[in-house]
């Protein structure tokens, strides 16, 4: 048969059918070889072992996707439709037939292969030659099935009716996913962890793949109806003008309203605190402001680990923490902080005005236990079963499906109450602060997220923001009609693209949507250097109005605002030059045009943080505390982290002593 362009046009119209299923299938494997899923992947080859119930469904579910990716493309290229070509010769008869065998069997065999190379990638060849050898077993049983089982030799192409095996199997696999899908509506943090974020990913795939087949593509082809995956879509947004399910969860009602100091009352007060001590400082008095780059679990384990660390070394260091400028996982690290130092206060005191600090039980073996969580399931669970079922849903209001957000919010609450035995992370923002000696002594946070209508940022903190202060900050606080848990007010900075939908946000004035406070500016730099000046600003009210001597000492400040970066991306070019000059122009890339627009669109995302991060390195004393290379660096903005993956970022942790006799240094 000779080769030409029509030959291949009437080839691909044969195969047109099988584009759904070749789309997830090409996606799901790809995404195999993506950095959050090999880390993934690792932990359930090291953690969990052969027969865990991870690994266990992880093989059941992809046999479940490889027989789908199989059977109903197979299908779908078995029957005619009305723009099927026939074949013009017995030649073309027969390369017909061989591509209508073919495809399907290397689409239900990819997966498998994608999977294998995954292990094989991450070290660990045993789970590898495992997958490697199921997906020769599978390509091997539906050729000789063929051969052994049928009669016929060829694949028979009838008229446009699916026979009523194939509709017995599309009603067992959506049996199956009906039984799945109140399992996670159901039991939303135990089910999901008890699957596994790999497995729940590849049911997800197989469950689309049956659906998309016989639902929108084989009645699209049988009937000439316009496209029914158009019209999905088309009924999606149709249904988005009412059916919103992510409002930002409301805590319980409060008695009163919470009345927020400003950020110069708030610093008054807290040096009027602390008076005692810088007074009786013998040198420089350090006031620390941690910014907290964004960057999902990793940012929030550093984050955390690194704060947990300079505590336990250094008792009394949370005394000096003023303020945390978080964005994305870098607010939950801090609000895990935080939240650990107000439990400390409420269990068995932490007193400022202790000299010197009396040492207590680590924070770090808490953090890690608390981070260390699987969120990623939860999440997984709740985005591709009862939260995109609610996008092709016209149910509202208290009928409407579980948002996806919830799903990642009471992981966190979950994790925090099987680690410290409190409710902290599920109870109001506002309890953090709760009393006399939390009001000062827990380090306030600011939880950087960005506008959606204006792209602005929004603030969500314990201070009441000023647009003198900050500008052109919103206070997420104030416009907020209602309480919000502390889960949902670190969740509004992490609401990164698709993962976590945006926000909306009830307010007195309106509504309004929140994102991940990356889309801004993902340093929290430039928070942090607005409470820096505001602290300078502060000191130097409060020596004005000390009486003589004091003022002479107070005018030679032994206050000093140090603000500690803490950076966990590890291709961060400020890592290597605290200049931060970018890095070289690689040149031409693949499809530039295309790409250009959109990786410049995200690449400024990063800019800003480091621009900030100059200014302030400019104007204060900084210290750096920088993720360096791991195994998986590059893992982005996932929710779960392998163990291996957190024992290598703790070592990094444990060797940042150095940095820790910095941090004295500056304290004398």
């Amino acid at each position: 048969m000779t080769w030409s362009w029509k030959t291949v046009q009437r080839i691909l119209a044969v195969l047109h059918p099988a584009w759904f299923a070749a789309l997830v299938i090409l996606g799901t494997s790809v995404t195999f070889q993506a950095p959050q899923t090999l880390d993934v992947l690792d932990a359930v080859a090291i953690e969990h072992g052969a027969l865990s119930p991870q690994h266990v469904s992880l093989a059941m579910f992809l046999l479940i996707f490889a027989v789908s990716g199989w059977y109903f493309p197979r299908a779908l290229l078995s029957v005619k439709y009305w723009n099927t070509p026939e074949p013009e010769h017995d030649r073309e008869h027969q390369c017909f037939e061989r591509w209508r065998r073919y495809v399907p069997r290397g689409l239900g065999t990819a997966p498998i292969a994608s999977l294998s190379i995954a292990f094989f990638r991450i070290g660990n060849p045993g789970y590898g030659l495992f997958y490697l050898a199921l997906a020769a077993a599978f390509l091997a049983s539906v050729i000789l099935r063929r051969r052994r089982l049928l009669t016929e030799k060829t694949i028979v192409v009838s008229e446009p009716a699916l026979s009523t095996a194939t509709f017995r199997s599309l009603l067992a696999l959506l049996g199956l996913s009906f039984m799945i899908f109140w399992g996670f509506v159901l039991f939303p943090i135990e089910a999901p962890a008890r699957v596994g974020s790999a497995a729940i990913l590849v049911y997800a795939a197989a469950a689309w793949i049956a659906f998309g087949c016989l639902v929108l593509i084989h009645p699209t082809y049988r009937y000439r109806l316009p496209s029914l995956f158009l019209a999905m879509i088309a009924l999606s947004g149709l249904f988005g003008l009412w059916n919103d399910n992510h409002a930002i969860r409301q805590a319980a009602a409060e008695s009163a309203p919470w009345i927020r100091q400003s950020i110069d009352d708030h610093l008054d007060a807290w040096l009027d605190a602390r008076q005692r001590q810088w007074n009786a400082s013998t040198g420089v008095y350090p006031v620390y402001i941690a910014s907290a780059e964004g960057g999902g679990i990793r940012a929030g384990y550093w984050t955390a680990s690194v704060l947990g660390k300079l505590e336990d070394a250094h008792p009394g260091f949370a005394c000096h923490l003023l303020a945390i400028s978080g964005v994305s996982g870098g607010s939950l690290g801090g609000g895990v902080f935080s939240a650990l130092i107000a439990d400390r206060i409420q269990s068995n005191g932490y007193e400022c005005t202790e000299a010197p600090h009396t040492p207590r039980a680590p924070l770090l073996p808490l953090i890690r236990q608390m981070l260390g969580h699987d969120f990623l399931a939860p999440t997984l669970a709740g985005l591709f079963f009862p939260d995109l079922v609610q996008r092709l849903s016209p149910l509202s209001g208290a009928w409407a499906f579980p948002d996806r957000a919830s799903y990642l919010e009471r992981s966190w609450e979950q994790a925090w109450t099987e680690t410290t035995g409190t409710d902290r992370f599920h109870e109001s923002f506002r309890r953090l602060w709760e009393g006399a000696q939390a009001r000062y002594t827990v380090p306030s946070l600011f939880l950087n997220a960005t506008w959606v209508d204006s792209g602005d940022r929004s603030i969500a903190s314990n201070i009441a923001l000023d647009p003198v202060r900050f500008a052109r900050a919103g206070d997420l606080v104030a416009f907020s009609s209602v309480p919000i848990p502390t889960s949902a007010a670190i969740h509004a900075s992490a609401r990164f693209t698709y993962v976590s939908p945006p926000g909306t946000v009830q307010g007195t004035t309106g509504v309004r949507q929140v994102v991940d406070g990356g889309y801004f500016e993902n340093s929290g730099t430039l928070t942090a250097g607005e409470i820096a000046r505001a602290l300078v600003a502060a000191r130097d009210r409060y020596c004005i109005r000390q009486p003589q001597p004091e003022a002479a000492r107070c005018s030679t400040p032994p206050i000093e605002p140090v603000i500690l970066i803490l950076s966990n991306d590890p291709k961060n070019p400020n890592n290597e030059s605290a200049k931060g000059n970018p890095p070289p122009s690689s040149g031409g890339r693949f499809l530039t045009e295309t790409l250009a627009p959109w990786q410049t669109l995200f690449n400024t995302r990063s800019a800003r943080g480091y621009v900030s991060e100059h200014a302030v390195t400019r104007e204060f004393k900084t210290i750096r505390f920088a993720l360096g290379d791991y195994k998986h660096a590059d893992v982005p903005l996932g929710w779960m982290l392998s163990k291996e993956t957190q024992t290598l970022i703790d070592r990094q942790i444990d060797e940042r002593l150095k940095q820790l006799d910095e941090l004295e240094h500056a304290a004398h």
